[in-house]
């Protein structure tokens, strides 16, 4: 079997502490051919001294550093990196994050044999940075298998987005929104399977690990709810065949922000809230029964 190129796309911003463990997991992998593209995104520590000092040690092209002057945020850093892949297969990685050393070969050879695939995705182990002690598995909290945009929009994002792989070739002129920080990457990925209705494929194993901290841009509930459901109304006016799966996640959404809100005491959000969801549940008010210990 041949080895297309494979382009990792890593980025970083004041990640010191991780940035060498990640970039070092993507050059213990069993696959051969792979460009690394690291997207420093105006650190203000030596995540970008450290990527330099990794890239000195290897062959030229192996590893290319784009260290920005400002500091955009990762779609910003992620469109930079796209316009620089070469690779026949992109896979991205936080500078965090850590991928195990068969990903890569696992997701090629995969890939190469199942053409009808436009994406692919694994199972992911999600651990505690301070301890290292694993959490949980993504495919325990939020579901597996193979599926289509219409199942990643109703349902959510349930794969970790270092999991994925796409061929560059179905990505087209598609690109990050900079305006979704925290849900960009799931916009992007619908985007691609919407692309010739494409289908998704499910690799039941966990082959790179996401590291949980204070720092982790997911842990903003409120911030995260909202662009979630700002990410749905540009789906719903891009895709108009979407509409069921839209209304669906909405639902789901607003149930989110009513425990949210009822968190915090705020008992005027809690009855928005509540009315959006059983607004946008109808029929199914006990959708929200599918949720419990998945977001």
């Amino acid at each position: 079997m041949k080895s297309p190129l494979v382009s990792v796309i890593i980025t970083s911003y004041n990640q010191e502490d991780f940035i060498r463990i990640a970039i070092k997991s993507v050059l213990s992998q069993t696959y051969p051919n792979i460009e690394i593209i690291v997207v420093d995104d105006a650190s203000t520590d030596k995540s970008p001294e450290i990527a330099r000092e990794i890239s000195a040690t290897l062959e030229k092209g192996h590893l290319r550093l784009f260290a920005q002057n400002q500091n955009h945020g990762v779609t910003y850093a992620r469109n930079v990196a796209l316009s620089k892949a070469s690779g026949e297969y992109i896979c991205f990685l936080d500078g965090d994050d850590i991928y195990l050393p068969e990903k890569i070969k696992t997701q090629v050879e995969l890939m190469e044999t199942h053409k009808d695939f436009g994406v692919s995705y694994h199972d992911a182990e999600v651990f505690d940075s301070a301890s290292g002690k694993t959490l949980f598995y993504y495919s325990d909290r939020f579901g597996k298998g193979n599926g289509t945009a219409k199942a990643l929009i109703s349902k959510g994002m349930y794969g970790h987005f270092g999991s994925f792989m796409f061929r560059k070739s179905n990505i087209a002129n598609h690109k990050f929104d900079n305006q979704l920080k925290i849900v960009g990457d799931w916009l992007f990925t619908i985007d691609v399977l919407m692309q010739g209705n494409q289908k998704f494929l499910y690799i039941e194993k966990a082959l790179a690990r996401y590291r949980r901290h204070s720092t982790n841009l997911t842990l903003q509930w409120e911030e995260k709810i909202r662009q979630n459901l700002a990410a749905l109304n540009i789906i719903e006016d891009r895709y108009t065949t979407t509409k069921f799966s839209v209304r669906a996640r909405r639902a789901e959404l607003y149930f989110i922000f009513f425990v949210y809100n009822f968190t915090k005491r705020d008992f005027p959000g809690m009855l928005r809230s509540g009315f959006k969801y059983l607004q946008y549940s109808f029929p199914n008010p006990f959708r929200f029964v599918r949720i419990f210990g998945r977001e």
